[in-house]
C-alpha cells in the first residue's frame, strides 16, 4: 500500500460543508476539491427502542447526517474505511483532515457520529443560559470537581444514568450492522447533482478506524459480527483505546474524568455502575456480552476471539494519553 499523505490544512473545507450542507432531508451537491468530493448523506436509525423512554424522542439522534468522503471521479469503489468517535465529541474536525486524507490517497471514508454525540446531540441541550444552570449545579456537589461547560450535559445524563452509556453504544452497534449490511449489499446511494448513484459495488469490503470511544465500539462490533460476511474481509485500526476499568493496576485503567469529557462525580458513578458487572442491561444479547468483556478486560471471552481476529486487528497507543493509558 502506497503511503499517505496527510491533509493537515482542511479548515476552510469543513467550514464551508459544515455551515452550508449539513442539514437533514436537504439534497444539496457534493464539495470537491483537492481530489476528494464531499458528500453529505442522511441516516434514519431503526435501533432507539433499546434506549430509555425519556431518550427515544430525541429526533437528532434517530434521523441525522453524516460525511461520506469519495476519491473525485465516478469509478465504483470495493472498499470503504468507517471512522467513529469519541467520547463527548461535539464536531467532526477532529476527523475530517484524517477521512480527506484517506480519500485523497483512493479510499472512500464515512465519519459516522455515535449516538448522542457529534450531531446527534440536540441544538437545544446547549442553550447557554441552561448549561449555565447546570455547571453551577454540578459544582455544587459533593466532591466533584473538573466541572466545565463543555462536559456538564454528558456528565448530568450519565451520573443521572449511566446505563444510557451502554444503551448509546447499542443502538450505535445496530445502526453499524445495518449501515454495513447497505455497503456490503451494493444497495448504497448518494445523491449527486440531480439523482443518486451507487458509489460501491457489491461485496464491498469495510473497514473500520476507532477513536477512544470508537475504538471499543468497532472492537465490540469486530467480536459480535467479524466472522459475519458484512465484515469477514475488513480490517480494524484501534486508536487511543481498548482500556479496561477493572485492572489491579490503577494506572491500567480507563479514566473519563477530563474538563473534554466527564467530571469526577459522573465518572466515578459510571465506573462504579460497570465495575462489578452485575448492572449491565441486555445480557441476552451478544453484543452485551462482548461490552462486558471488553470493558472487565474478560480473558476468557477476549482470548480466543482475539487470536481468530488478530491478523486483522491493530492497536495504536499514546504515551501521553492520560484518559486511555
Amino acid at each position: 500500500m502506497s503511503k499517505i499523505q496527510y491533509i493537515f490544512q482542511a479548515g476552510s473545507l469543513y467550514r464551508e460543508f459544515r455551515e452550508r450542507r449539513m442539514r437533514f432531508g436537504v439534497n444539496l451537491p457534493q464539495l470537491t476539491q483537492d481530489g476528494v468530493s464531499i458528500h453529505k448523506v442522511d441516516f434514519v436509525s431503526n435501533n432507539y427502542s433499546c434506549l430509555l423512554r425519556e431518550d427515544q424522542d430525541v429526533v437528532d439522534n434517530i434521523q441525522f447526517p453524516y460525511m461520506l468522503f469519495l476519491p473525485e471521479g465516478n469509478k465504483q469503489f470495493d472498499e470503504v474505511i468507517i471512522i467513529l468517535n469519541g467520547l463527548n465529541e461535539s464536531e467532526y474536525r477532529k476527523f475530517f483532515p484524517w477521512a480527506a486524507s484517506f480519500a485523497a490517497s483512493g479510499i472512500p471514508t464515512i465519519i459516522f457520529p455515535i449516538a448522542f454525540l457529534i450531531n446527534r446531540r440536540p441544538k437545544g441541550w446547549f442553550i447557554p443560559e441552561e448549561v449555565g444552570k447546570k455547571l453551577s449545579v454540578r459544582r455544587n456537589l459533593e466532591g466533584n470537581s473538573t466541572c466545565t461547560s463543555y462536559n456538564v450535559i454528558l456528565s448530568e445524563r450519565l451520573h443521572e444514568h449511566p446505563e444510557r452509556f451502554f444503551l448509546a453504544g447499542l443502538q450505535t452497534y445496530n445502526d453499524m450492522i445495518d449501515l454495513v449490511n447497505t455497503l456490503y449489499c451494493g444497495e448504497y446511494r448518494v445523491w449527486r447533482e440531480d439523482r443518486t448513484f451507487s458509489p460501491f459495488t457489491k461485496g464491498t469490503r469495510v473497514h473500520f478506524l476507532g477513536y477512544s470511544l470508537g475504538g471499543y465500539l468497532a472492537l465490540i462490533l469486530f467480536l459480535g459480527v467479524g466472522d459475519n460476511p458484512i465484515l469477514s474481509q475488513g480490517k480494524l485500526i484501534i486508536f487511543c483505546s481498548g482500556a479496561a476499568i477493572n485492572s489491579h493496576d490503577p494506572d491500567l485503567n480507563a479514566n473519563p474524568i477530563s474538563p473534554l469529557i466527564l467530571d469526577r462525580n459522573a465518572s466515578e458513578r459510571l465506573i462504579e455502575f460497570y465495575k462489578q458487572g452485575k448492572n449491565f442491561p441486555h445480557m441476552e444479547k451478544v453484543e452485551a456480552l462482548m461490552f462486558k468483556a471488553v470493558f472487565l478486560s474478560d480473558q476468557s471471552i477476549l482470548g480466543p476471539n482475539l487470536e481468530r481476529l488478530k491478523k486483522r486487528i491493530r492497536i495504536i497507543g499514546s504515551g501521553n494519553d492520560k484518559v486511555i493509558p
